[in-house]
């Protein structure tokens, strides 16, 4: 069974504004048209594909999604919010093999995410890779020793591979 609460990536009001720029600044009115996409508003139209993808996943409407998503990767292949997002979307397809890659993509770009992996610890989870879920929950669990969902997450791990023990172990390290 899915454990869906594990794979939705955090936002922080700073990394997005459903009211603004991916900044958090607020619109100052409209742009002069270009006909060439300037990196600020290409930026900009990368944001709100996030923001549009982010509406279709919470209604559950997760191919509009993940081509929201994807338009949002085209306007910035740098974003990894925007990776983690659609890895979410394709976690919760049943589509692993793609979650796994786009949680991955989103490490690459992201370090330093520790949801990062543990969305990417519930995608191998659910394809029965106990070793490389945790590994990756550990990960997460380095760069942030007090997330509760990390452990959460760990402990459905063990008890998914049948290691009951460790699952109920009160041991958190």
């Amino acid at each position: 069974m899915k454990c869906f609460c594990c794979i939705i990536p955090v936002l922080l009001a700073s990394e997005i504004s459903f009211c603004g720029s991916a900044t958090g600044a607020v619109d100052e009115g409209p742009k002069t048209p270009n006909t060439a996409m300037s990196p600020e508003l290409n930026s900009e139209v990368g944001a709100t594909n996030l923001t549009r993808g982010i509406i279709f996943c919470q209604s559950q409407r997760w191919e509009e999604a993940i081509r929201e998503f994807g338009k949002a990767i085209r306007s910035n292949p740098s974003n990894a919010l925007a990776y983690e997002w659609r890895g979410s979307a394709f976690f919760a397809k049943g589509d692993m093999d793609k979650a796994i890659e786009d949680f991955g993509r989103a490490i690459q770009l992201n370090p330093a995410s520790a949801v990062a992996y543990i969305n990417r610890a519930n995608a191998y989870r659910a394809t029965y890779k106990f070793s490389k879920a945790l590994r990756n929950v550990n990960e997460s669990l380095r760069l942030s020793p007090t997330n509760e969902l990390a452990y959460k997450c760990r402990a459905s791990i063990y008890k998914a591979a049948g290691r009951f023990e460790k699952a109920i172990s009160p041991d958190f390290s």
